[in-house]
């Protein structure tokens, strides 16, 4: 499958509350690990 949109990531952010959240992807026999912290980047001057 594919890897959740940012506003799928940010329901997901809101419904786990302070807990950081980890994905997996396994692609063709990769594997990639995915961990936010936070969704909105920040704003640089």
């Amino acid at each position: 499958g594919d890897l959740p949109s940012i506003a799928g990531i940010e329901v997901l952010e809101r419904q786990c509350g302070a807990i950081p959240l980890r994905f997996c992807h396994v692609e063709y026999g990769r594997v990639s690990f995915f961990s936010f912290d936070e969704v909105e980047l920040p704003i640089l001057p």
